[in-house]
């Protein structure tokens, strides 16, 4: 939500106001509730101060009595004690009053009182007084004679320096019991007395009287106390769920504590009324001033309600600059006033400029549209030719690269060649020393083979030899056959053997016959052997002129193929380099593709933003028009 300076300034001087009361009363609260707090505590010591003195005072009269009972009996041990008990009872206000001695004797006010063997020593007031040997006060109890809540005072009788029995007094505590309840504590609060054991004396709780103090509150104990009665202080306690304040006096002559517990609540209660009391007026006091301030800043700010209309009709009518203000004062706002006027008149003067430099604007507009347009058009066409350039630097790199590849596969197979031509050559080499080898080994066969051919004629006269012995032996054996056969029974032995013989002589002549065949067919294969071998001999000359014909030229195939890879390398080489200068052209026409892209871009949105301008222009010149100048 919007709000207006008047209402702006309105809030901000409330707010002030508030403020400023706020604090005042806060600061008064504080102030106020210091000093009712301290007016209290100093009440309540006034209070416990009276109290406790005059229960202090009231004490030391009873023990002025029990020590002027005491102080007659040190004068006169003999003395007849009955009378003057009575006095002293009657006289202190006392209950009961009773003297008992070292013998085990007691005497009491009224002899009717006295029991049958009833031995003082044994008595606690008796052991105390015997112990302390001074005046001493017991706790509170409860006596079985006066059956009500007492204490007994207590003093030793000294008789040249031998204390010889004890005085006693029983003293009712319902009357100061009855005076500490009846004590008017601020705040709806109450007092109780306590002693230096911590146990209750007097309480306006009845069951709590000879409890100890802690049954009141955990946390509360006679330390507690009697710091705060040594420093004049209080503490508070949370009792029943409700905040107290505790104040606390000992009692002069006893070991006894007055306390008194004040109710925080009831006692910030007028403190709390007074303050709401105050942010009343306070309140009152900001509506007045509200209607006070809303007044004058209404008519303080009249002035500015003129030159919102004015600043309106400029913003929302139409648009007239050459209005001005009166100015009829010379504050603030008749200084606003007049700096509107100068405003209004440098704004005039602005809007004229503004709309010649319009006009000039959207002439050039036009013009640069067209010009953008016309360069659109000439970098699109630049673009489709630096396209068609770089497809045909592609294209022409691809087929770079083809040829490097041919020229280095050309090169990679004539390199190859010349490896296995020169192979071929080496094993030509050898070729030719194994034919030599066999050409030699042929003569040494066609030799070895000669000298058998000799060997198989010698052969051929020994068996002739060997059947010309066979045949004359077969003559030989067969003569002496006959001879045989002429001497009869005689010669029967010699037959036999000449008939053996002539068997061998013919097994010999067909065996001979048989060598004979062997040795001439072998003679033949010989002959045929050392043609062949002759013949064979005469091949391989040739093929040695031939092999070594055929190697020359592998030398010159080799050394030409040498060439031609050597002229391969290079042709790959150039085909590398050019295919390299090919990518970077490539690189380059894509350089140039993207610059122009880039250009046509920038073309086409200064197209654009001529457009834009053009119409920015148009609708500036509408604004414009809205002021009447």
């Amino acid at each position: 939500m919007s709000l207006t300076l008047k209402t702006k300034v309105l809030v901000s001087t409330l707010i002030a106001i508030a403020i400023t009361a706020i604090a005042l009363v806060i600061v008064s609260y504080q102030s106020s509730k210091e000093e009712s707090w301290k007016n209290i505590y100093s009440e309540s010591h006034n209070t416990l101060k009276a109290y406790s003195s005059g229960i202090g005072v009231w004490f030391h009269d009873k023990q002025l009595a029990v020590e002027g009972m005491k102080k007659e009996i040190e004068a006169n041990p003999d003395v007849d004690l009955v009378p003057h008990l009575r006095q002293l009872m009657t006289s202190g206000g006392f209950g009961l009053s009773y003297y008992g001695n070292e013998q085990g004797e007691m005497f009491r006010q009224d002899p009717s009182l006295n029991k049958a063997g009833y031995d003082p020593r044994v008595r606690g007031w008796y052991k105390l007084a015997m112990q302390e040997k001074k005046p001493v006060t017991t706790d509170p109890y409860v006596s079985v004679t006066m059956k009500a809540l007492v204490v007994t005072l207590a003093s030793p009788v000294t008789v040249n320096g031998k204390i010889i029995g004890v005085v006693g007094s029983n003293l009712a505590l319902d009357k100061l019991a009855e005076d500490v309840l009846s004590i008017s504590v601020p705040g709806n609060g109450y007092a109780f007395l306590v002693n230096s054991k911590g146990n209750i004396v007097a309480h306006n709780n009845a069951d709590l009287v000879l409890k100890p103090i802690a049954d009141i509150h955990p946390e509360l104990t006679w330390q507690q106390l009697k710091s705060s009665s040594d420093n004049r202080s209080q503490f508070e306690i949370q009792l029943d769920d409700r905040a107290k304040v505790i104040a606390s006096k000992a009692i002069e002559n006893t070991d006894w504590m007055l306390v008194m517990v004040l109710d925080k609540k009831t006692l910030e209660e007028p403190i709390l009324a007074t303050l709401l009391n105050q942010l009343m007026i306070a309140a009152g006091i900001l509506i007045v001033l509200g209607i006070v301030a809303s007044t004058v800043v209404s008519k303080q700010l009249q002035g500015l309600s003129h030159i919102t209309l004015a600043l309106t009709d400029i913003a929302e009518g139409n648009g007239d600059l050459t209005q001005r203000l009166e100015v009829k004062s010379n504050d603030e706002v008749g200084t606003l006033a007049e700096k509107f006027n100068q405003f209004v008149g440098s704004l005039h003067t602005i809007m004229v400029n503004v709309r010649d430099i319009t006009l000039s604007i959207n002439q050039n507009a036009d013009l640069s549209a067209k010009s953008a347009s016309t360069r659109s058009s000439r970098v699109s066409m630049q673009q489709d030719e630096i396209t068609m350039v770089a497809t045909a630097v592609t294209e022409m790199a691809a087929a770079t690269a083809e040829i490097a590849n041919n020229a280095e596969n050309t090169a990679k197979s004539a390199n190859e060649s010349v490896t296995l031509g020169q192979a071929g050559y080496e094993q030509m080499q050898k070729s030719i020393d194994s034919i030599n080898q066999l050409a030699s080994e042929l003569n040494s066969s066609t030799k070895i083979i000669g000298e058998l051919e000799n060997h198989t004629q010698e052969i051929s006269t020994i068996l002739s030899t060997i059947r010309s012995i066979a045949e004359q032996t077969n003559l030989l054996a067969l003569n002496a056959a006959i001879e045989a056969a002429r001497a009869g029974e005689h010669g029967r032995g010699f037959a036999v053997v000449a008939d053996e013989v002539r068997v061998l002589s013919q097994r010999t002549h067909q065996s001979t016959e048989e060598i004979q065949s062997k040795i001439e067919g072998l003679q033949k294969v010989t002959g045929e052997a050392v043609s062949a071998m002759t013949h064979s001999h005469s091949l391989v000359t040739t093929s040695v002129d031939d092999v070594q014909h055929m190697g020359d030229q592998l030398q010159q195939i080799s050394q030409a193929i040498s060439i031609i890879s050597d002229m391969a390398t290079q042709i790959a080489s150039a085909a590398e380099e050019q295919s390299l200068v090919t990518s970077e052209i490539n690189t380059n026409t894509e350089s140039v593709r993207e610059l122009s892209n880039g250009l046509a871009q920038d073309a086409a949105e200064g197209e654009n933003e001529a457009h834009t301008l053009r119409d920015l222009v148009v609708q500036l010149e509408k604004q414009i028009g809205r002021f009447k100048i």
